[in-house]
């Protein structure tokens, strides 16, 4: 096997030996049946869409917050302080394409690719799709931060391109079927 499988497969083998990853994926499937019609109502998109979006935070949340057991570090708030001030260090933009390249940033972008695709899907709005995805990942990383897992101002980038990948693959589909749909409505002459 590549190394670079190692990354995704390792990971999945941890938490599949773990009940925190078998009780988010559980209760992931459980919250997209029960919620995929409630959602699909509300956004005006198919179940299947919205089931989709409510299982693709799954694989997130397993892997990208940490157990629920650890709590928060006395230092939070001036740790979170630091965090946001590094965004406008140049320092933390220096290293993005090597850690892109590496197979840890790989699996970051894929992680957020099914999040902005099925955002994109259920509201058929690129910006807002986007917006989620990058929102999504601040979040995340301030958790990590306050957390004794500790967060990365990179990470927001890295995992915004997953969800802009998926977005940009939805908006796409969504297009050509729009298109199709509109050739096959069209009575022939």
């Amino acid at each position: 096997m590549p190394d670079w499988l190692d990354v995704i497969w390792i990971p999945v083998r941890a938490y599949a030996n773990s009940p925190w990853g078998w009780g988010v994926l559980v209760l992931g499937i459980l919250i997209a049946a029960a919620g995929g019609g409630p959602l699909s109502r509300r956004l005006g998109c198919s179940r299947t869409v919205a089931m989709g979006l409510i299982i693709s935070t799954a694989p997130i949340v397993m892997f990208t917050l940490p157990s629920p057991m650890i709590g928060v570090r006395a230092d939070a708030i001036p740790k979170l302080g630091r965090f946001f001030g590094t965004f406008i260090e140049p320092y933390t933009y220096s290293d993005l394409p090597i850690q892109l390249g590496q197979p840890e940033g790989i699996a970051n972008v894929l992680l957020f690719v099914p999040l902005g695709f099925f955002l994109m899907m259920a509201t058929r709005r690129p910006v807002p799709s986007l917006l989620v995805g990058i929102g999504s990942s601040l979040l995340i990383e301030m958790w990590q931060e306050v957390s004794a897992r500790g967060g990365s101002p990179g990470d927001v980038f890295i995992n915004g391109a997953g969800g802009a990948i998926g977005v940009c693959v939805a908006w796409i589909l969504w297009r050509l079927l729009r298109q199709r749909h509109a050739t096959l409505a069209t009575p022939a002459d």
